[in-house]
Protein backbone atom coordinates (compact mmCIF):
# COMPACT_ATOMS: atom_id res chain seq x y z
CA UNK A 1 0.00 0.00 0.00
CA UNK A 2 1.15 3.42 -0.77
CA UNK A 3 0.50 6.73 -1.99
CA UNK A 4 0.58 7.57 -5.34
CA UNK A 5 -0.54 9.75 -8.44
CA UNK A 6 -2.40 8.18 -11.09
CA UNK A 7 -2.28 9.78 -14.48
CA UNK A 8 -5.54 8.45 -17.07
CA UNK A 9 -4.94 8.51 -20.39
CA UNK A 10 -6.35 12.24 -20.80
CA UNK A 11 -3.74 13.46 -18.56
CA UNK A 12 -5.79 14.41 -15.38
CA UNK A 13 -3.44 13.36 -12.52
CA UNK A 14 -5.57 12.00 -9.63
CA UNK A 15 -4.33 11.46 -6.11
CA UNK A 16 -5.05 8.36 -3.85
CA UNK A 17 -3.58 4.98 -2.16
CA UNK A 18 -2.45 1.77 -4.79
CA UNK A 19 -2.80 -1.58 -3.45
CA UNK A 20 -0.01 -3.08 -4.38
CA UNK A 21 0.38 -7.05 -6.17
CA UNK A 22 4.13 -7.82 -5.75
CA UNK A 23 6.70 -4.44 -6.12
CA UNK A 24 5.76 -3.11 -9.05
CA UNK A 25 2.03 -3.55 -10.06
CA UNK A 26 -0.60 -1.61 -9.11
CA UNK A 27 -3.82 -4.03 -7.86
CA UNK A 28 -6.09 -1.44 -7.36
CA UNK A 29 -6.14 2.53 -7.13
CA UNK A 30 -8.56 4.16 -4.53
CA UNK A 31 -9.18 7.94 -4.51
CA UNK A 32 -8.91 9.19 -1.02
CA UNK A 33 -13.14 8.92 -1.05
CA UNK A 34 -13.19 5.08 -2.18
CA UNK A 35 -10.20 4.53 0.59
CA UNK A 36 -12.39 5.90 3.10
CA UNK A 37 -15.49 4.11 2.72
CA UNK A 38 -13.46 0.94 1.91
CA UNK A 39 -12.26 1.45 5.38
CA UNK A 40 -15.81 2.01 6.80
CA UNK A 41 -17.12 -0.81 5.47
CA UNK A 42 -14.30 -3.09 6.45
CA UNK A 43 -14.62 -1.38 10.17
CA UNK A 44 -17.90 -2.63 10.05
CA UNK A 45 -17.46 -5.52 8.71
CA UNK A 46 -15.19 -6.73 11.52
CA UNK A 47 -17.61 -4.78 14.38
CA UNK A 48 -20.38 -7.60 13.24
CA UNK A 49 -17.46 -10.22 13.42
CA UNK A 50 -16.79 -9.28 16.86
CA UNK A 51 -20.40 -8.80 17.87
CA UNK A 52 -21.08 -12.54 16.55
CA UNK A 53 -21.44 -15.19 19.03
CA UNK A 54 -18.77 -17.64 18.51
CA UNK A 55 -19.43 -21.48 17.66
Amino acid sequence: MERRTWRGSDGKSTRGIALMKGRNSVAIFLTPEQARSLADGLHDLVEDIDAAPRR
